[in-house]
């Protein structure tokens, strides 16, 4: 059973490696000027095609 489980991994690994898309999700802290902050971050990373 550890052995399929390791090989569906594996499948996983190779099938997720092929696509290299990658996903960020930024969710700031309900407090003052975080927001503003993290959008500004959000426009770096969007800014470099990560």
């Amino acid at each position: 059973m550890a052995n399929q489980s390791q090989e569906s991994l594996e499948k996983q690994s190779s099938s997720s490696s092929s696509s290299s898309s990658v996903v960020v999700i930024v969710v700031p802290f309900p407090a003052q000027s975080h927001l503003n902050q993290l959008l500004q971050l959000s426009h770096i990373i969007s800014s470099h095609n990560i």
